[in-house]
């Protein structure tokens, strides 16, 4: 792969990675919309490959994006830690208003809050970042076992992802191992090959769930799997061509995550029925589904979303809410629409 295709195709694999993330993330959320459903075999077939998997990827590729956007502010001799402060903090409104009056189950508050954190240890060097990341997970697993997943301790756990995401790019992971792609496949087939089968036993009820080894066990085996599509994404982003056209379709989706996130619980809190939270209440357009209708159900509304991506980006520079979060950021007004459409009308108007 040369050397343009480097450049321009670390950026694009990030922003795939972050579309299928958005993608997991809404397989394992889609019973949890709409109710009352008997899970079954079609649900638990994404609870095996994405539960405890999609969320922790997703914090791993915030994690790198702090890193990316640190390097990219001292480079213009910027103020790092406050812009990145206010970026973190813009967050939490949103995540507090979408669990209280959209989706109780939120991510963007803890990673707002848990960002603020992470701000603190961005100037660390990679040994600290490491050993950190350690800590942090570690501390998680600790804090689901005593039953503390609420409130600071959930907080402090979704650190344990997003420091090896900052880690992994201080150690050139998106930079010098994509030249080693045998390397990223096998280890994505061993992760895989590790990780999946644990959580089918998990799943299956052959691992008590409330025996502490071998809960400890399922959580290992989501970091393993977690781990397992970072590598698997890369080395499919780094490959030939026609290989590579795979994660072109998420590109646009992930450069709009947060739009998106927000959109697809709006989306199913005003078309299912029984909805958790009552300011939606009748308006649902559907009673009851089947497992099957809803899984495809969901992966329609995911690929109008694509559509809607892939489209608004044609025209505009940023997703709707990645605008108002870039002008909380930095405090200043920057173009919506490209410039491209925007001398384009110019030029057209120029000629009537």
């Amino acid at each position: 792969m040369n050397q343009d295709i480097q450049k321009i195709g670390r950026i694009n694999v990030l922003d795939s990675m972050r579309g299928i993330a958005l993608l997991f993330i809404l397989l394992v959320h889609l019973p949890m919309f709409i109710a009352p459903l008997t899970t079954g075999s079609i649900t638990v077939i994404p609870d095996i490959l994405f539960s405890m998997s999609a969320a922790p990827l997703f914090a791993f590729l915030f994690g790198v994006s702090a890193a990316i956007l640190y390097n990219n502010l001292r480079k213009r001799q910027a103020n790092p830690t406050i812009i990145l402060l206010r970026r973190m903090f813009i967050l939490v409104p949103f995540g507090v208003i979408h669990a209280a009056f959209i989706f109780s189950v939120d991510i963007l508050l803890g990673y707002g809050l848990a960002g603020l954190i992470l701000v603190l240890f961005v100037k660390l060097p990679q040994k600290w970042l490491l050993t950190l990341s350690i800590v942090f997970f570690i501390y998680g697993i600790v804090a689901i076992q005593i039953e503390q997943m609420a409130g600071l301790p959930l907080i402090l756990a979704y650190l344990g992802y997003m420091l090896p995401g900052m880690y992994a790019y201080r150690a050139g992971l998106f930079t010098h191992l994509p030249k080693k792609r045998l390397l990223l496949w096998g280890a994505a087939c061993i992760f895989l090959v590790i990780g999946i089968p644990v959580k089918v036993m998990h799943f299956n009820g052959i691992f008590d769930s409330s025996d502490v080894f071998f809960h400890t066990i399922f959580l290992l085996s989501c970091l393993l799997v977690t781990a397992g599509y970072v590598f698997l994404f890369l080395a499919i982003g780094t490959s030939e061509k026609k290989i590579r056209s795979l994660l072109t379709p998420f590109q646009s989706v992930g450069r709009m995550a947060f739009t998106n996130y927000l959109l697809q619980s709006l989306i199913f809190a005003m078309i299912a029925i029984q909805t958790e939270h009552e300011y939606f209440s009748g308006w649902g357009l559907i009673d009851t589904i089947s497992e099957i209708q809803l899984l495809v159900l969901g992966l329609f509304v995911f690929l109008l979303q694509m559509v809607f991506s892939h489209l608004w980006l044609e025209r505009f520079a940023y997703g709707p809410l990645e605008w108002v979060w870039r002008l909380g950021t930095y405090w200043r007004i920057v173009p919506l629409r490209k410039k491209s459409v925007v001398s384009g009308k110019n030029k057209k108007a120029s000629q009537i």
